[in-house]
């Protein structure tokens, strides 16, 4: 028998990212909505900090726990005409108008296309070709900008697409992953096809 597809690895081009919060003011969402799109996002990540301790009667030191960081993401996309919400945000956090901490879900889809969506309610968005099947989440919690480059730098022997960066910063980042019980159960329902 062939293996289920929902055992693969996952790969890294069906990712999402959306502002769970947005404001209510004008341009309502820091990222252009729900349906914009990123070419790149760097994954989140954790570095511990350690102290090193140096016991009398021992001749090897041992470590404990002493401060951890996440380090910055960097968002990536094609700059477009109608889009300057990576500009509008860094702008409102540096005047401080707005909201200008906010909570972003990024969510990461197997390669488990959905047959009838309407069974499960994931948001998905538009740009992504069927309902694929989320199998991890992120909950970025704080989140400020750090950096915001326009787009590529201008060059007349190229025709490749501008791509524009933000850089953010957050304060904490939760994993959420299908557990064995709901990979069970997923499982079970992509062989039955409900």
């Amino acid at each position: 028998m062939a293996r289920l597809r929902i055992t693969d690895e996952l790969q890294s081009f069906r990712f999402w990212l959306v502002d769970i919060y947005p404001s209510s003011k004008f341009p309502y969402f820091a990222l252009g909505g729900i349906t914009a799109g990123f070419s790149s996002i760097t994954m989140p990540e954790i570095t511990v900090e350690l102290d090193t301790i140096n016991e009398f009667n021992s001749t090897t030191p041992h470590h404990e726990y002493s401060n951890s960081t996440y380090s910055n993401m960097t968002l990536s996309r094609g700059s477009r005409i109608y889009d300057s919400s990576f500009y509008n945000w860094i702008k409102s956090f540096i005047d401080g108008s707005d909201i200008v901490r906010r909570n972003l879900l990024l969510i990461h889809y197997t390669g488990v296309l959905i047959e009838k969506p309407s069974v499960m309610s994931f948001p998905i968005p538009e740009t992504v070709d069927g309902t694929y099947l989320p199998a991890k989440f992120w909950l970025l919690s704080g989140c400020v900008p750090t950096r915001y480059k326009a787009g590529s730098d201008f060059d007349a022997k190229t025709g490749e697409v501008s791509i524009s960066e933000l850089d953010i910063a957050m304060r904490l980042f939760k994993e959420i992953s299908l557990s064995q019980n709901e990979v069970g159960t997923l499982i079970e329902m992509v062989v039955n096809n409900v």
